[in-house]
């Protein structure tokens, strides 16, 4: 057992290596309170365990060695809960990450400096290129895996994870140790074939933690996609239903209305009514026009989503202005267009209904256009708005606060128009947004 300065030294060394590349896939997730005075309570944990185990670690390179190993691991998975908000299993999972990029650092290193001799750890050159692939990793895979800054994997694929590091990251380090260092502790013969079977090996391991590094960013990117397909056709069939209802509710009220208005005409021409009785009749009967629409775009299914928006606006006291030519979307599957136009009216009358109730009527407004430009047929709603709009990559932000569960209208709104060969864009002209869907008309 050696428990010198330097050995001492090595030790927490590494201890170093594989908390930063841990810290890599946990500075990006949901962080504790005192975060940085609890990542300096860690380090101290470290540099005690380097000076009370890893001595004995070099004494063997068999179990021992694997103890070492094994402590080391076994600190990072309470030290991650210790500093992050996270279950388990997402400790598992970054610290898994975090060895198999500290692995891939330290044989990408042995490749070019094993020579003649084991090269040195605790060298400036060592520390560079560990620098350079932490940097390399964090920015091309660890900061694309969390969603919501969480890592959103179970446990059996956490377990595969530890599992996995456990045989690449421990098993080979193991390995090449006793093939290059007796039982004390010193260096055995190194001839030609020994050095390029160890470039080999170490090349081998590097190969291996890149691969599952870069399939993470896969496997999360292949995640989302499923998530969203999934999403969008639990979307599909509650815009299938809401449409259904509907269609339903603005029928029976259109006959309803129908009904009532005669019944009112009949009653303002009966003979002896009272001056104030004949204001109510009339009161009434203005009331009841503005349900008595006779909108007819030339597509029932357009009328039934319009008029329902149509009747939101006035009992919210928005000015409605529609100029539409239903026929113009007649190729359209029902629930798209409930969906499209749906989605795009909700965020116009949304908008406008936060501006103050005491807001003019003009301010307060929602235009809707349905027109044919050369081959395209083209949507536009236009509404007012106060506040900032927030852009980000590009895209509009939702403003409401549950980010996780808001903010997909614009998004399908886009991808039904991208569907039907068309495009979706935003502009904002003072306090107005203009929303705009061309689709290419169909033949």
């Amino acid at each position: 057992m050696n428990f010198s300065f330097a050995n001492i030294a090595s030790g927490f060394s590494y201890c170093m290596e594989c908390y930063v590349a841990v810290l890599l896939f946990l500075i990006i997730i949901e962080q504790r309170s005192l975060y940085w005075l609890r990542a300096l309570a860690v380090t101290a944990a470290f540099f005690v365990i380097s000076c009370l185990v890893y001595p004995l670690a070099q004494a063997d390179m068999g179990i021992r060695s694997f103890l070492w190993y094994a402590t080391v691991y076994a600190l990072l998975l309470p030290s991650a809960m210790f500093l992050n908000r996270i279950v388990f299993y997402e400790a598992v999972y970054a610290v898994s990450m975090g060895l198999l990029t500290q692995h891939l650092g330290s044989s990408l290193y042995l490749m070019v400096a094993m020579n003649g001799n084991i090269p040195e750890f605790t060298i400036l050159p060592y520390y560079l290129t560990m620098a350079a692939v932490y940097a390399m990793v964090f920015f091309f895979i660890a900061r694309k895996l969390p969603i919501h800054k969480h890592y959103e994997i179970g446990t059996a694929f956490s377990i595969v994870m530890a599992v996995l590091v456990v045989v690449v990251v421990y098993g080979l380090s193991i390995v090449a140790k006793r093939t290059s260092i007796d039982g004390k502790g010193g260096l055995i013969e190194l001839t030609d074939e020994y050095i390029q079977l160890f470039h080999v090996t170490q090349l081998y391991a590097a190969l291996v933690c890149l691969v599952f590094l870069m399939l993470q960013r896969l496997f999360k990117e292949r995640m989302v996609s499923e998530r969203h397909r999934l999403e969008s056709d639990a979307m599909w069939r509650q815009h299938e239903k809401q449409y259904e209802v509907s269609k339903e509710n603005i029928e029976v009220m259109n006959r309803k209305v129908h009904d009532l208005k005669h019944q009112i005409a009949a009653l303002a021409t009966e003979e002896g009514l009272s001056e104030r009785r004949k204001a109510f009749v009339e009161e009434v009967q203005q009331m009841v026009e503005v349900y008595d629409s006779d909108l007819d775009t030339g597509y029932a299914a357009l009328d039934t989503i319009l008029m329902e928006k149509s009747l939101f606006a006035s009992m919210h006291g928005v000015e409605w202005t529609c100029v539409a030519d239903g026929k113009l979307l007649e190729f359209m599957d029902v629930v798209d267009l409930f969906t499209l136009v749906g989605n795009a009216l909700d965020n116009a009358l949304e908008a406008t209904c936060r501006l103050p109730a005491d807001s003019s009527a003009a301010f307060r407004a929602v235009d809707v256009l349905l027109c044919q430009r050369e081959n395209f047929a083209l949507f536009q709603v236009e509404n007012s708005f106060s506040g900032e709009i927030k852009e980000e990559s590009g895209r509009l932000q939702t403003v409401k606060k549950d980010k996780a569960n808001h903010g997909y209208g614009l998004k399908s709104i886009e991808a039904i128009a991208e569907k039907y060969g068309g495009s979706m864009s935003t502009k904002i002209e003072g306090q107005d947004f203009v929303l705009s869907v061309l689709l290419p008309i169909e033949e």
